[in-house]
């Protein structure tokens, strides 16, 4: 299977924390996304959809820590990946001076934003166990739509900025579902700049083996869904 390199157009800075794995099969429409090294079973399971479907695959590693932290003129900085892609987000989110947010924005961003161009659907792979977010986390949003079924937690669900696809998981799929359309570019996330992102977001269980049994179900049926319409 073909291992693109994406870290050869990566800033140096960069390259010095940071590993990009980028699996590339050919004709894929799906590239799936893993963020944060230390969601171990939203890697898991991108391994073992990788292995199953026709889909690609790319997974940022290199601290084995949710946030990247790297040292520059005796000063360390921190920054959460899925908040790179504006320059904007990595000063006011993630606290980062200007010129250092211009070179990760650069030099780390830019070039995962161009790989993952050529696919016209992006699946990120989250899993919150230390965090509230949850769909909760939408019930005040004028811009969200949610759907909350049966038996399913709150932190289990699929966002996505596609409403084709919304209106398809509210229909067929059993777990819950947000549609959040508004493309706030000040956010800083991948699904601000990719048209049909989806996030399939599962809280993390006492049971490792019931988080990744959730996650693979949801995913699953989400890639299904994307290759049969």
């Amino acid at each position: 299977m073909p291992v693109e390199k994406i870290e050869k157009n990566t800033d140096k800075l960069i390259r010095n924390f940071l590993e990009i794995e980028f699996r590339v099969r050919p004709k894929s429409s799906i590239c799936l996304v893993c963020l944060h090294e230390d969601e171990v079973v939203a890697y898991d399971v991108a391994e073992e959809l990788f292995e199953r479907f026709p889909v690609s695959m790319l997974r940022l590693f290199g601290q084995g820590r949710r946030n990247f932290f790297f040292d520059e003129k005796e000063r360390r900085f921190s920054f959460d990946p899925n908040r790179m892609f504006n320059t904007f987000s990595l000063t006011r989110s993630q606290k980062l001076p200007i010129n250092i947010a211009r070179t990760v924005k650069r030099g780390m961003a830019n070039p995962i934003m161009s790989a993952l161009d050529q696919f016209p659907f992006l699946i990120s792979l989250h899993n919150n166990g230390k965090t509230n977010f949850s769909l909760n986390t939408f019930a005040e949003n004028p811009n969200a739509i949610i759907i909350v079924k049966e038996r399913q937690k709150l932190g289990d669900f699929i966002l996505t900025n596609d409403r084709f696809f919304f209106d398809r998981i509210k229909e067929k799929c059993p777990f819950n579902s947000a549609l959040l359309e508004y493309r706030c570019e000040t956010k800083g996330s991948l699904a601000y700049f990719k048209k049909s992102h989806f996030n399939v977001e599962v809280k993390s269980r006492c049971s490792l083996g019931e988080t990744r049994e959730k996650q693979l179900d949801m995913a699953e049926m989400l890639i299904k869904l994307i290759q049969n319409h």
